[in-house]
């Protein structure tokens, strides 16, 4: 099984990360189309390769990260967004296709890439408030998202996704 199976969360996975890195919202109907998208491709596939079982079952992994993101999520509110947690289904259901080992894997490096990005945040968020986009004539300068807020935390779960898929590929 290819990660070109991979492919409809992938590029929803990367259309949410510049959305929430722009404007810290994750849209959720995004996230139903990237997920629905998975689960109709991951369902063919397991059904051409004798494998029906498969959608099912990454569609359960993908619900067990997202309550575990959720459980996080109502332990320290404002730590992580209900867009993070719905995202973490779609990115779950995904990794998913390789078991629950990936998932373990996937669990342990968003922890650690999001150690990593807490600690590169402060920088960007400085280059980015001391550098301003240079606005189109009658516009506003563009800026992502307040400059001081959150952590995007979407991008981080989308590199960890993609890197597990390449350790499983």
């Amino acid at each position: 099984m290819g990660p070109i199976l991979l492919l409809p969360s992938l590029i929803c996975g990367l259309l949410l990360s510049a959305k929430d890195i722009r404007s810290r919202r994750v849209p959720r109907v995004w996230v139903v189309a990237g997920s629905l998208s998975q689960a109709l491709t991951t369902g063919i596939w397991g059904l051409i390769n004798d494998r029906p079982y498969l959608l099912v079952s990454t569609l359960l992994l993908g619900a067990l990260i997202a309550a575990l993101q959720l459980a996080l999520a109502l332990a320290k509110p404002g730590a992580l967004g209900l867009g993070d947690v719905t995202a973490s289904f779609m990115i779950g259901q995904a990794v998913g296709v390789y078991g629950w080992q990936a998932l373990l894997v996937l669990w342990l490096l968003m922890g650690l890439l999001g150690l990593a990005a807490l600690g590169l945040w402060p920088i960007y968020r400085r280059r980015i408030q001391s550098h301003p986009s240079r606005p189109k004539p009658g516009t506003s300068p563009v800026r992502p998202a307040d400059a001081s807020s959150q952590l995007p935390f979407v991008p981080v779960m989308v590199l960890a996704g993609f890197i597990t898929v390449m350790l499983y590929a």
